[in-house]
Protein backbone atom coordinates (compact mmCIF):
# COMPACT_ATOMS: atom_id res chain seq x y z
CA UNK A 1 0.00 0.00 0.00
CA UNK A 2 0.90 3.42 -0.46
CA UNK A 3 -0.13 6.87 -0.06
CA UNK A 4 0.61 10.07 -2.55
CA UNK A 5 0.02 13.14 -2.07
CA UNK A 6 0.02 15.64 -5.16
CA UNK A 7 -0.27 19.36 -4.43
CA UNK A 8 -0.75 21.16 -7.77
CA UNK A 9 0.72 25.01 -7.99
CA UNK A 10 -1.33 27.33 -6.62
CA UNK A 11 -1.97 30.41 -9.09
CA UNK A 12 -2.83 34.09 -8.67
CA UNK A 13 -3.91 36.03 -11.41
CA UNK A 14 -4.63 39.86 -11.89
CA UNK A 15 -6.19 40.21 -15.17
CA UNK A 16 -7.24 43.59 -16.68
CA UNK A 17 -10.65 44.40 -19.21
CA UNK A 18 -9.99 47.16 -21.14
CA UNK A 19 -13.28 46.92 -23.51
CA UNK A 20 -15.25 49.54 -26.39
CA UNK A 21 -17.81 48.23 -29.07
CA UNK A 22 -19.32 50.56 -31.88
CA UNK A 23 -23.00 48.56 -32.24
CA UNK A 24 -25.64 49.06 -34.40
CA UNK A 25 -26.53 52.49 -31.82
CA UNK A 26 -23.80 54.20 -33.42
CA UNK A 27 -22.57 55.35 -29.57
CA UNK A 28 -18.66 54.34 -29.07
CA UNK A 29 -18.38 53.56 -24.88
CA UNK A 30 -15.36 51.70 -22.77
CA UNK A 31 -15.27 49.93 -19.97
CA UNK A 32 -12.52 48.25 -17.40
CA UNK A 33 -12.04 45.73 -15.00
CA UNK A 34 -9.44 44.81 -12.28
CA UNK A 35 -9.60 41.45 -10.79
CA UNK A 36 -6.73 39.08 -8.38
CA UNK A 37 -7.34 35.41 -7.70
CA UNK A 38 -6.06 33.13 -5.41
CA UNK A 39 -6.56 29.42 -7.09
CA UNK A 40 -5.12 26.58 -4.78
CA UNK A 41 -5.76 22.71 -5.57
CA UNK A 42 -4.33 19.37 -4.38
CA UNK A 43 -5.27 15.63 -4.51
CA UNK A 44 -4.57 12.87 -2.66
CA UNK A 45 -4.22 8.86 -4.05
CA UNK A 46 -4.04 5.70 -2.39
CA UNK A 47 -3.29 2.51 -3.83
CA UNK A 48 -4.56 0.78 -1.40
CA UNK A 49 -3.76 -3.28 -3.37
CA UNK A 50 -2.68 -4.08 -6.48
CA UNK A 51 -5.95 -3.70 -8.57
CA UNK A 52 -7.31 -0.86 -6.64
CA UNK A 53 -6.65 2.69 -5.89
CA UNK A 54 -8.41 5.48 -4.26
CA UNK A 55 -8.55 9.51 -4.72
CA UNK A 56 -9.33 12.67 -3.26
CA UNK A 57 -9.20 15.73 -4.68
CA UNK A 58 -9.61 19.80 -3.62
CA UNK A 59 -9.56 22.52 -6.38
CA UNK A 60 -10.18 26.30 -6.34
CA UNK A 61 -10.96 28.54 -9.99
CA UNK A 62 -12.63 31.21 -11.70
CA UNK A 63 -13.56 32.25 -14.78
CA UNK A 64 -13.13 36.09 -15.72
CA UNK A 65 -15.66 38.29 -15.95
CA UNK A 66 -16.80 40.75 -18.79
CA UNK A 67 -18.85 43.08 -20.48
CA UNK A 68 -22.03 42.52 -23.04
CA UNK A 69 -21.99 44.57 -25.93
CA UNK A 70 -25.69 44.00 -27.09
CA UNK A 71 -28.67 45.88 -28.02
CA UNK A 72 -30.53 44.21 -24.96
CA UNK A 73 -27.95 45.58 -22.97
CA UNK A 74 -26.99 49.09 -23.65
CA UNK A 75 -29.64 52.67 -24.76
CA UNK A 76 -30.27 54.09 -28.23
CA UNK A 77 -27.49 57.23 -26.65
CA UNK A 78 -24.68 54.60 -25.68
CA UNK A 79 -24.95 54.39 -22.07
CA UNK A 80 -25.50 50.90 -20.38
CA UNK A 81 -28.28 49.09 -18.80
CA UNK A 82 -28.32 46.56 -16.24
CA UNK A 83 -26.58 43.50 -17.81
CA UNK A 84 -24.05 45.71 -19.35
CA UNK A 85 -21.40 44.14 -17.05
CA UNK A 86 -20.92 40.43 -15.45
CA UNK A 87 -18.99 39.55 -12.86
CA UNK A 88 -16.22 36.72 -12.07
CA UNK A 89 -17.35 33.12 -11.26
CA UNK A 90 -16.25 31.59 -8.59
CA UNK A 91 -15.90 27.73 -7.49
CA UNK A 92 -14.78 25.59 -4.83
CA UNK A 93 -14.77 21.78 -5.53
CA UNK A 94 -13.94 18.36 -4.41
CA UNK A 95 -14.10 14.73 -5.72
CA UNK A 96 -13.99 11.19 -4.21
CA UNK A 97 -13.34 8.20 -6.08
CA UNK A 98 -12.42 4.72 -5.95
CA UNK A 99 -10.97 2.34 -9.43
CA UNK A 100 -11.04 -1.06 -8.97
CA UNK A 101 -9.82 -4.26 -11.36
CA UNK A 102 -11.62 -7.66 -10.99
CA UNK A 103 -11.67 -11.23 -12.86
CA UNK A 104 -7.37 -10.64 -13.22
CA UNK A 105 -8.05 -7.79 -14.78
CA UNK A 106 -11.06 -8.55 -17.12
CA UNK A 107 -12.97 -6.25 -15.54
CA UNK A 108 -13.28 -2.86 -13.70
CA UNK A 109 -15.45 -0.60 -12.19
CA UNK A 110 -14.92 3.07 -11.33
CA UNK A 111 -17.27 5.09 -9.57
CA UNK A 112 -17.03 8.90 -8.16
CA UNK A 113 -19.11 11.64 -6.16
CA UNK A 114 -18.37 15.11 -6.57
CA UNK A 115 -19.65 18.47 -5.59
CA UNK A 116 -18.78 22.09 -6.24
CA UNK A 117 -20.26 25.28 -5.05
CA UNK A 118 -20.45 27.77 -7.23
CA UNK A 119 -21.04 31.42 -6.72
CA UNK A 120 -21.99 34.19 -9.44
CA UNK A 121 -22.07 31.51 -12.21
CA UNK A 122 -22.04 32.78 -15.79
CA UNK A 123 -25.29 32.10 -17.72
CA UNK A 124 -26.35 32.90 -21.24
CA UNK A 125 -29.68 33.20 -21.92
CA UNK A 126 -31.23 35.29 -25.07
CA UNK A 127 -32.52 38.23 -24.97
CA UNK A 128 -34.48 38.82 -27.50
CA UNK A 129 -32.08 40.73 -29.86
CA UNK A 130 -28.89 38.29 -28.79
CA UNK A 131 -27.28 36.01 -26.39
CA UNK A 132 -25.97 37.88 -22.99
CA UNK A 133 -24.06 36.68 -20.21
CA UNK A 134 -25.14 37.33 -16.62
CA UNK A 135 -24.67 36.25 -13.04
CA UNK A 136 -26.86 33.69 -11.53
CA UNK A 137 -26.25 34.31 -7.46
CA UNK A 138 -25.17 30.64 -6.60
CA UNK A 139 -24.92 27.16 -7.54
CA UNK A 140 -24.19 23.77 -6.02
CA UNK A 141 -23.81 20.85 -8.45
CA UNK A 142 -23.07 17.42 -6.78
CA UNK A 143 -23.42 14.10 -8.11
CA UNK A 144 -22.25 10.33 -8.47
CA UNK A 145 -20.50 9.05 -11.62
CA UNK A 146 -20.17 4.70 -12.55
CA UNK A 147 -18.52 3.30 -15.12
CA UNK A 148 -17.88 -0.76 -15.70
CA UNK A 149 -15.74 -2.06 -18.18
CA UNK A 150 -16.07 -6.22 -18.65
CA UNK A 151 -13.41 -8.07 -21.66
CA UNK A 152 -15.91 -11.48 -21.57
CA UNK A 153 -13.90 -12.97 -24.38
CA UNK A 154 -10.81 -12.09 -26.01
CA UNK A 155 -13.09 -10.46 -29.00
CA UNK A 156 -15.96 -9.22 -27.04
CA UNK A 157 -16.29 -6.32 -24.61
CA UNK A 158 -18.98 -4.96 -23.20
CA UNK A 159 -19.66 -1.33 -20.87
CA UNK A 160 -21.19 1.11 -19.49
CA UNK A 161 -21.63 3.86 -17.13
CA UNK A 162 -24.67 5.92 -15.24
CA UNK A 163 -24.83 9.41 -13.92
CA UNK A 164 -26.92 11.22 -11.44
CA UNK A 165 -26.54 14.95 -11.43
CA UNK A 166 -28.03 17.15 -8.62
CA UNK A 167 -27.99 20.57 -10.17
CA UNK A 168 -29.43 23.36 -8.35
CA UNK A 169 -29.41 27.32 -8.16
CA UNK A 170 -29.45 27.87 -4.22
CA UNK A 171 -29.60 31.53 -5.42
CA UNK A 172 -30.39 33.42 -8.94
CA UNK A 173 -33.04 36.43 -7.72
CA UNK A 174 -32.24 38.18 -10.85
CA UNK A 175 -32.61 35.26 -13.35
CA UNK A 176 -34.06 36.64 -16.87
CA UNK A 177 -37.52 36.41 -18.06
CA UNK A 178 -38.75 34.50 -21.71
CA UNK A 179 -40.31 37.14 -24.07
CA UNK A 180 -43.31 35.03 -23.89
CA UNK A 181 -43.32 35.81 -20.65
CA UNK A 182 -42.53 39.44 -20.12
CA UNK A 183 -45.04 39.83 -23.64
CA UNK A 184 -47.72 37.89 -21.37
CA UNK A 185 -47.22 39.86 -17.83
CA UNK A 186 -46.90 36.79 -16.54
CA UNK A 187 -43.03 37.04 -15.35
CA UNK A 188 -42.45 39.21 -11.74
CA UNK A 189 -41.09 42.41 -12.32
CA UNK A 190 -41.94 41.73 -15.92
CA UNK A 191 -43.07 45.52 -15.63
CA UNK A 192 -39.58 46.85 -14.47
CA UNK A 193 -36.22 44.66 -14.94
CA UNK A 194 -38.03 41.10 -17.01
CA UNK A 195 -36.34 39.43 -14.16
CA UNK A 196 -37.44 35.99 -11.98
CA UNK A 197 -36.33 34.02 -9.40
CA UNK A 198 -35.00 30.60 -10.22
CA UNK A 199 -33.65 29.60 -6.60
CA UNK A 200 -34.44 26.25 -5.79
CA UNK A 201 -34.87 25.63 -9.76
CA UNK A 202 -32.60 23.35 -11.57
CA UNK A 203 -29.93 24.97 -14.34
CA UNK A 204 -30.18 24.28 -17.87
CA UNK A 205 -28.65 21.17 -19.74
CA UNK A 206 -28.25 19.48 -16.74
CA UNK A 207 -30.28 16.04 -17.10
CA UNK A 208 -30.79 14.55 -13.52
CA UNK A 209 -30.37 10.96 -15.23
CA UNK A 210 -27.60 10.06 -17.65
CA UNK A 211 -26.58 6.21 -18.98
CA UNK A 212 -24.72 4.37 -21.80
CA UNK A 213 -24.09 0.98 -22.81
CA UNK A 214 -21.92 -0.31 -25.42
CA UNK A 215 -20.56 -3.73 -27.14
CA UNK A 216 -17.70 -4.16 -29.32
CA UNK A 217 -16.89 -7.45 -30.61
CA UNK A 218 -13.96 -8.25 -33.12
CA UNK A 219 -13.24 -11.45 -34.93
CA UNK A 220 -9.96 -12.35 -36.84
CA UNK A 221 -10.32 -14.08 -40.79
CA UNK A 222 -7.06 -15.08 -42.94
CA UNK A 223 -8.03 -12.18 -44.59
CA UNK A 224 -9.01 -9.39 -42.69
CA UNK A 225 -10.46 -8.19 -39.05
CA UNK A 226 -14.43 -7.60 -38.83
CA UNK A 227 -15.57 -5.56 -35.90
CA UNK A 228 -19.23 -4.71 -34.56
CA UNK A 229 -19.61 -2.05 -32.41
CA UNK A 230 -23.00 -0.53 -30.76
CA UNK A 231 -23.54 2.49 -28.43
CA UNK A 232 -26.95 3.35 -26.86
CA UNK A 233 -27.22 6.39 -24.88
CA UNK A 234 -30.17 7.55 -22.53
CA UNK A 235 -30.59 11.57 -21.04
CA UNK A 236 -33.15 12.62 -19.44
CA UNK A 237 -35.17 16.24 -20.20
CA UNK A 238 -33.21 18.92 -19.60
CA UNK A 239 -33.79 23.21 -20.75
CA UNK A 240 -32.70 24.27 -23.48
CA UNK A 241 -32.42 27.79 -22.37
CA UNK A 242 -31.00 29.76 -19.41
CA UNK A 243 -34.37 31.17 -18.82
CA UNK A 244 -36.02 28.17 -18.22
CA UNK A 245 -38.57 28.19 -20.53
CA UNK A 246 -40.94 25.31 -20.36
CA UNK A 247 -41.55 25.72 -24.29
CA UNK A 248 -37.73 24.90 -24.85
CA UNK A 249 -37.79 21.54 -22.52
CA UNK A 250 -35.70 18.71 -24.30
CA UNK A 251 -37.65 15.11 -23.66
CA UNK A 252 -35.59 12.43 -22.18
CA UNK A 253 -34.50 10.46 -25.11
CA UNK A 254 -32.31 7.09 -26.38
CA UNK A 255 -30.00 7.30 -29.02
CA UNK A 256 -28.45 4.24 -30.35
CA UNK A 257 -24.98 4.26 -32.79
CA UNK A 258 -23.62 0.80 -34.68
CA UNK A 259 -21.28 0.12 -36.95
CA UNK A 260 -20.00 -2.77 -39.01
CA UNK A 261 -16.89 -2.95 -40.67
CA UNK A 262 -13.69 -4.90 -42.78
CA UNK A 263 -10.41 -4.04 -42.05
CA UNK A 264 -7.27 -5.95 -44.10
CA UNK A 265 -4.72 -7.52 -41.39
CA UNK A 266 -2.62 -5.08 -43.08
CA UNK A 267 -4.43 -1.77 -42.41
CA UNK A 268 -3.72 -0.91 -46.15
CA UNK A 269 -7.69 -1.21 -46.63
CA UNK A 270 -11.30 -0.62 -44.33
CA UNK A 271 -14.86 -1.19 -45.50
CA UNK A 272 -17.63 0.72 -42.69
CA UNK A 273 -21.07 0.43 -42.67
CA UNK A 274 -22.42 3.13 -39.91
CA UNK A 275 -25.61 4.38 -38.52
CA UNK A 276 -26.04 6.91 -36.28
CA UNK A 277 -29.28 8.08 -34.18
CA UNK A 278 -30.69 4.99 -35.36
CA UNK A 279 -34.17 5.58 -32.99
CA UNK A 280 -34.14 8.78 -35.23
CA UNK A 281 -34.73 10.86 -32.13
CA UNK A 282 -35.34 14.66 -32.71
CA UNK A 283 -32.90 16.59 -30.01
CA UNK A 284 -31.16 19.78 -30.23
CA UNK A 285 -28.28 21.75 -28.93
CA UNK A 286 -29.89 24.95 -27.87
CA UNK A 287 -32.89 26.61 -28.13
CA UNK A 288 -33.99 30.70 -27.59
CA UNK A 289 -37.09 32.91 -28.48
CA UNK A 290 -37.20 34.03 -32.12
CA UNK A 291 -36.17 37.67 -32.59
CA UNK A 292 -39.33 40.13 -32.71
CA UNK A 293 -41.50 37.21 -32.15
CA UNK A 294 -42.73 36.58 -29.24
CA UNK A 295 -44.29 32.98 -29.11
CA UNK A 296 -42.18 31.84 -31.49
CA UNK A 297 -38.91 29.87 -31.34
CA UNK A 298 -35.86 28.87 -32.73
CA UNK A 299 -33.79 25.59 -32.14
CA UNK A 300 -30.34 24.21 -33.67
CA UNK A 301 -31.23 20.46 -34.25
CA UNK A 302 -28.86 17.93 -33.97
CA UNK A 303 -28.70 14.89 -37.30
CA UNK A 304 -31.53 12.58 -37.57
CA UNK A 305 -31.02 9.26 -38.43
CA UNK A 306 -28.19 8.25 -40.50
CA UNK A 307 -26.85 5.89 -42.75
CA UNK A 308 -24.01 5.35 -44.72
CA UNK A 309 -20.78 3.69 -46.06
CA UNK A 310 -17.43 4.62 -45.89
CA UNK A 311 -14.40 3.27 -47.63
CA UNK A 312 -10.23 3.97 -47.26
CA UNK A 313 -7.47 2.83 -49.15
CA UNK A 314 -3.70 3.70 -47.93
CA UNK A 315 -1.23 3.43 -50.16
Amino acid sequence: MSWWLLAMPVRQLRPRHIAGSLDRYAAYFEDERDESHFDPSARLRWEYSDTGMAYLSYSEGYKSGGFNFSPDTANPDGSSRPGHEFEDEAVTAWELGVKQDFMDGRARVATAIYRSELEDLQVTSWGGTSFVVGNAAELTVQGIEIEAQFAATDALEIGGSYAYLDHEFDSYPGAGCSVVEIGLGTCPNSSGEGTKDLSGERGAFAPEHSASLYLDYNHAFDWAEFNFHVDVNYKDEFFLDGDLDENVLQDSYTKVDASISLMSLEGTWEVVLYGRNLTDETTYTASADAPLSPGVYIGWVEEPRVYGISAAYNF
